[in-house]
Order: structure tokens, then C-alpha cells, then sequence
């Protein structure tokens, strides 16, 4: 019915192995099923979030281009992930070559009550303890990317 990839396409190097990774994805869902993608907001590289970087401020980036996300670990540690920049229009041109309709994306807001509450809730339960859960309207580091089978 459903399928989402968190993360999983910003690692894929080429458009042409996203393509393939896709079609077996569309493969494996049922007729009108949905597949959901959060990756990094290409337009908000550069800048920081609360909890993470992805990429070097001021410098210009091309599809297919490596890019390292920082995240940091009790405001010291540092922890870097290799990955690689893409495009809303990449990510949504590789998803209607792997057959997906109604391909579209979006960057969600993140302070409305529901997410608040959600994050509470997480914050109770230990994770994400130091993290303030307003977030500042400016910041929007994730896109949405979803297409229906």
C-alpha cells in the first residue's frame, strides 16, 4: 500500500541507479499505492538546524555532486555522512522514469500543533532531549517527495 524511504536517496550516486532502486520499489507496491521520500531541501544547504548541516555554506553544489551532512552530537561531536546533492526536479524526474504518477514535492511545515505534540511525546520518552521543538519558521532542511503507483 505504502512505501518511504527516509534518508535512502540522498546515498544513491547516480540518477540512473535511483532510477532502478525506484522501479523496484514501484514493482513491489499495489495499484495506487504511494511511495514517500524524505530527503535533504536542496535549498537549504549550507545552513544550519538544530540538529545538523548538510553541505558548506556559500558553496555551489551540482547534481550528482558529493555532500557531506553533519550532525551534532551534544553540541560538540560531530558525526559525517557522505552523500550526494539532488534536485527536487532530480528526484522527481527519477520517480516518473520508474513509472510513479502524480510525482510531486514539498517542504513540510514543521510547527504546526500536530508535530509539536509529537515531538513532546518523543521528548517524554528520551529522545531528543536537548532539542527545542519550536523550529525556527526559517529553517526547513527536509523536502517531501511522493509519487502513486
Amino acid at each position: 500500500d505504502c512505501s518511504m524511504a527516509n534518508w535512502v536517496l540522498v546515498s544513491i550516486c547516480s540518477l540512473e541507479l535511483m532510477t532502478m532502486a525506484l522501479k523496484e520499489v514501484y514493482g513491489l507496491l499495489k495499484k495506487d499505492g504511494i511511495f514517500v521520500a524524505l530527503v535533504n531541501n536542496e535549498d537549504f544547504v549550507g545552513k544550519r538546524s538544530q540538529t545538523w548541516r548538510n553541505g558548506e555554506a556559500g558553496k555551489v553544489y551540482n547534481s550528482g555532486d558529493e555532500i557531506i551532512s553533519t550532525f551534532f552530537k551534544d553540541g560538540s561531536e560531530d558525526i559525517a555522512v557522505h552523500n550526494y546533492f539532488w534536485t527536487k526536479e532530480d528526484y522527481c524526474t527519477a520517480l516518473r522514469n520508474a513509472g510513479f504518477n502524480q510525482v510531486r514535492s514539498f517542504v513540510p511545515n514543521y510547527n504546526n500543533e500536530e508535530i509539536i505534540q509529537e515531538i513532546k511525546y518523543l521528548q517524554d520518552k528520551g529522545f531528543f532531549p536537548e532539542v527545542d521543538y519550536k523550529i525556527d519558521k526559517k529553517e526547513a532542511p527536509t523536502r517531501l517527495i511522493v509519487g502513486i503507483k
